[in-house]
């Protein structure tokens, strides 16, 4: 009688052991959450420094793209417009002219410049849709540049720049 009291103890000894190593087990758990926010990325071509033009139609001979991203769901216009802002006139907006400040150039082209990739447009201070991306996606568009020249035009280094946007389609 005397050995099973005492291996009912011995196994009440060994329970209440591996109870206890039981019971110091704990768990706990972490919300994460995060944020991915729209967005839209424009790179504009390349300066071009190497085009010669002359009286009649030009278009620039070498290969320029634009850079559309984004993770809009919908579709992106890339749009152009001259980057000239503020005091540039309409007689002057989307003209190449002899200076950078329109208001200290000596000449301006007759014409705007054009500017396209699946749509061409006359250059202006209005932003103007050349692409549109459907979106989500990462596109680099083909940008070619044309300028029309007349018999009228003055020989001289002109210049212009242009201003690249993305903006959702409305």
């Amino acid at each position: 009688m005397r050995r099973i009291g005492f291996d009912i103890c011995l196994m009440g000894l060994v329970a209440v052991m591996l109870m206890g190593t039981g019971s110091a087990q704990t768990e706990g758990s972490t919300v994460i959450s995060s944020q991915f926010p729209s967005y839209i990325t424009v790179i504009a071509p390349a300066g071009i420094t190497d085009w010669t033009i002359s009286v009649g139609d030009n278009t620039y001979p070498g290969t320029a793209t634009a850079t559309i991203r984004s993770n809009y769901d919908g579709s992106v216009d890339l749009k152009v417009r001259d980057a000239r802002t503020g005091f540039v006139s309409p007689m002057v907006a989307g003209k190449m002219t002899s200076s950078t400040d329109p208001a200290a150039a000596d000449y301006q082209l007759e014409n705007p410049i054009e500017v396209g990739a699946t749509t061409t447009v006359s250059l202006s201070g209005t932003e103007q849709t050349i692409y549109t991306l459907d979106s989500p996606g990462n596109e680099q568009p083909a940008i070619s540049f044309g300028q029309e020249v007349t018999y009228d035009d003055y020989a001289a280094s002109y210049s212009m720049t242009v201003t690249f946007i993305g903006t959702v389609s409305l």
